[in-house]
């Protein structure tokens, strides 16, 4: 799969976001150990299968909407720099042509 030069931390080929880079992958690896973590807790407190997916889901999507957070942050991050460059590129230029009195 070829990674498209403009997303270089996260690609997005439908609804989810996809790790692609190091530091990425690494926010990934974290989100799920958390999810581990939390599970194999509320697992051992818990007495029936609904009652530890009654109790897990709150910390999952905790931990999902973080995941996203970063995720789509992440995502547009390139675009981010690209258009912070010809904003201070545009700026420099309109400066440069005031007279100031």
């Amino acid at each position: 799969m070829k990674i498209p030069s403009e997303h270089k931390y996260f690609i997005k080929p439908g609804w989810i976001y996809l790790p692609v880079h190091p530091l990425s992958i690494l926010i990934a690896l974290i989100g799920l150990y958390a999810d581990y973590t939390f599970f194999i807790a509320i697992d051992r407190h818990s007495h029936s299968a609904s009652d530890t997916l009654t109790n897990f889901l709150p910390y999952f999507i905790s931990v999902a909407c973080v995941y996203y957070f970063f995720a789509s942050n992440m995502y547009k991050i390139k675009n981010a720099k690209s258009w912070i460059e010809k904003e201070n590129s545009e700026r420099k230029a309109s400066h440069s042509t005031q007279v100031f009195f």
